[in-house]
């Protein structure tokens, strides 16, 4: 918000003391007494959004969002004068500022709604995880878009070297801090200072130096200046999970403030499967769906919700067992399929699924209350596998 100045010190933003400009209606010559004639309306009553149709009406030649701008700041001065019937904001007059219906978002492995933008995010996991490489995936398609990052991290410049090897061609705009030992303090005024769009902080234990991360009042004093400072950037916090885990933010490590003091919560966990791992977001306002993660040659994908993936793992596995077979009872498919063996229902579906494209035939062909059915590959069925 741009505030105008030249006003006596008050306990909030200053305002200008000097009319410059005629009393009343406009227009005016100069931005101090468009404000003042702005604090004249408040005063008569006028809500902020009554205030700048007026004012836009009495001098036409003003910039809207200008005019906005300045009227908001007449009613925060007002405001901390004690000069409002009630303190704060009411909700009518937010509600006639506006704002975005759709949270705007920076991708994560492609999928918006993640990383929502001008938000705190804390991204945790338990160590060996992922969250360092997670991270750095999301950094490589930000970087092409002109999203300038700030990475204050506890590694050292050999592991950096060694993660950028295979990226020489690397885009412009991600600058690496090694900011391990390095106060707090000075961290923070380097990042409030820098022209970066999202900064991460990797990680909280490191770059914070909590002496305590479950004291809540601790947690509070280290985190909340750099969510009041960095507010006009994404901010993304790594952290660690606990071993013992837990639901709803409660296997975030250390006190139950660091999940407050945050708009939204990531936590990456390992998966059954060794080259996946699923994402789980608790959050303000919106949430996002859980996200199943996973390594092809050699790069980090975003591969879709749990229950998608799982239902195209059985229909391979499925299809496979019965290329395996001339035919093949349902008991006999279920034995045939490797473990961890997939719920009866689920390979229901997939044979029904299969049944209804011509990849699998049935035998017998019709529908029979009571029937052993018994099932193979058809030969639609290869090409599909082939695929």
């Amino acid at each position: 918000m741009v505030l105008p100045l030249n006003r006596p010190p008050t306990n909030g933003p200053t305002a200008p003391s000097t009319p410059t400009g005629p009393p009343g209606p406009g227009p005016w010559p100069t931005k101090e007494s468009l404000f003042i004639r702005a604090e004249e309306l408040l005063e008569q009553g006028l809500s902020e959004e009554e205030v700048v149709r007026r004012l836009l009406k009495e001098d036409g030649h003003r910039d809207e969002d200008h005019v906005r701008k300045l009227v908001q700041a007449a009613a925060e001065i007002r405001r901390r004068r004690g000069g409002a019937d009630s303190p704060g904001v009411d909700m009518a007059d937010l509600a006639a500022r506006g704002g975005p219906q759709e949270l705007e978002s920076l991708p994560l492995l492609g999928r918006l709604g993640y990383i929502i933008k001008g938000w705190g995010h804390i991204l945790a996991g338990l160590p060996k995880v992922g969250k360092t490489e997670l991270l750095f995936a999301c950094v490589r398609e930000w970087l092409p878009a002109g999203v300038k990052v700030l990475w204050l991290s506890e590694e050292d410049e050999q592991l950096w070297l060694q993660r950028l090897a295979r990226y020489p061609n690397i885009p412009r705009g991600g600058r690496v801090v090694f900011g391990r030992g390095c106060p707090p303090p000075e961290l923070l005024a380097l990042a409030k200072a820098s022209g970066a769009d999202v900064v991460i902080v990797d990680t909280i234990r490191t770059m914070l130096q909590i002496p305590d991360e479950n004291d809540n009042s601790a947690v509070v004093r280290a985190l909340d200046p750099w969510e009041v400072a960095l507010k006009d950037k994404t901010r993304i916090y790594v952290h660690h999970l606990r071993k013992s885990g837990g639901d709803h933010g409660l296997g975030v490590a250390g006190a139950g403030s660091l999940v407050g003091s945050v708009h939204r919560i990531l936590e990456l966990h390992y998966d059954a499967d060794p080259n996946r791992r699923r994402l789980t977001v608790l959050s303000r306002l919106r949430g996002a769906p859980e996200l199943l993660c996973g390594w092809r040659d050699g790069e980090l994908k975003a591969l879709g919700s749990p229950a998608a993936v799982a239902l195209e793992d059985v229909k391979e596995r499925v299809l496979e067992a019965l290329e395996e077979a001339e035919w093949l009872t349902f008991k006999e498919l279920l034995e045939a399929l490797p473990d961890p063996k997939p719920g009866k229902n689920l390979v229901r579906a997939v044979l029904k699924w299969a049944h209804e494209r011509g990849l699998v035939e049935r035998d017998p062909p019709e529908d029979r209350p009571g029937a052993l059915y018994r099932w193979r590959l058809a030969p639609n069925g290869k090409p599909y596998l082939a695929l």
